[in-house]
């Protein structure tokens, strides 16, 4: 049997590169940890089908993000069912590839 444990802390600096922000020294900065690859399946979601493209605030198209908004999209795209891939591009571009699990019908 595969072990349950996959265990990754994505550190705010990463974030904060990406997104073209400092972080303060006084922060405290998770470190990078990663344990067995993957768990036997992935949970399924209600995602109908995956997608790709640089992220932004799509009410003004602006795409240097802070920690906070690449946060709270990861998380909400994790429980719809998605694995989500991040790529840095040159300027405040992140790219994302967001692979879709569905629920079986």
């Amino acid at each position: 049997m595969i072990k349950r444990k996959l265990i990754i802390l994505v550190p705010l600096v990463t974030f904060a590169a990406l997104s073209g922000q400092e972080t303060k020294r006084s922060e405290v900065v998770p470190s990078i940890h990663i344990e067995d690859v993957l768990p036997d399946e992935i949970v399924p979601g209600i995602c109908t089908s995956s997608t790709s493209g640089p992220l932004m605030v799509l009410s003004n198209r602006r795409t240097a993000l802070t920690d906070k908004e690449i946060g709270a999209y990861i998380l909400a795209r994790l429980h719809s069912g998605y694995s989500v891939t991040l790529y840095p591009l040159k300027g405040d571009y992140i790219y994302a590839q967001e692979m879709c699990h569905p629920r079986k019908r």
